[in-house]
């Protein structure tokens, strides 16, 4: 769907991954990815802390917000 710019779609099937496997990082980086490049930089935030909540992320991975300067 991202491919297509079908964004919600994307989006949809992005956030049924992150239901479906709440453990999944790369189903969550690949949301917050979207979301950054849409500049859904609020979304791709609290994805990205709701993430750390549950899993305890290395921070390392706030590498999608570096370049949005967020």
């Amino acid at each position: 769907y991202e491919k297509l710019q079908c964004y919600d779609e994307a989006i949809d099937a992005y956030k049924k991954m992150v239901h479906l496997a709440p453990d999944d990082a790369t189903a969550h980086i690949n949301l917050i990815n979207l979301y950054k490049e849409l500049e859904r930089f609020d979304d791709a935030i609290d994805l990205y802390k709701d993430f750390i909540n549950v899993e305890g992320v290395a921070i390392s991975l706030m590498f999608p917000f570096q370049s949005a300067g967020v």
